[in-house]
C-alpha cells in the first residue's frame, strides 16, 4: 500500500527538520534571543507538488 510509505517519508522529513534546527541553534546559541528561523526539509515525492518559491534570506542569516 502506497499511503504508509508516503506517511513514513513525511514523518522522517519532519523529524529531520526538527533535529537540524535543534543542531543549528545548539551551534549558534547567540541567536536564541532574536527572530526564530524555521527550515523544513522536504523530500521530493513524499509531499504534494507545489510551485517552487525562491527563498531570499537576510544577509545576517545567509552568513551563517
Amino acid at each position: 500500500m502506497w499511503i504508509p510509505i508516503y506517511l513514513e517519508g513525511m514523518f522522517t522529513d519532519m523529524k529531520s527538520s526538527q533535529d537540524t534546527m535543534k543542531g543549528f541553534y545548539a551551534n549558534h546559541p547567540e541567536l536564541g534571543d532574536g527572530p526564530i528561523l524555521t527550515v523544513q526539509v522536504l523530500t521530493t515525492g513524499f509531499w504534494p507538488i507545489q510551485s517552487s518559491v525562491t527563498c531570499n534570506l537576510p544577509a545576517e542569516m545567509s552568513a551563517l
